[in-house]
């Protein structure tokens, strides 16, 4: 069975947005794990919610 393990070589390879996604969404995980206990869960979805929306209009 062949290893299902990615290939440090591969980086390179990558585009660079698909590295710049994978840095924001480690940040985006983070952040929220961190911002959640203090301003609750509603607050923090909606504060996403509206700064996905705020570009779209």
């Amino acid at each position: 069975m062949a290893s299902c393990r990615p290939r440090l070589a591969g980086i390179g390879t990558a585009p660079r947005l698909s590295l710049l996604a994978g840095v924001l969404g480690a940040w985006y995980v983070s952040s929220s794990t961190l911002v959640i206990p203090r301003l609750g869960a509603t607050l923090t979805l909606g504060l996403v919610v509206a700064g996905q929306a705020s570009p779209a209009s």
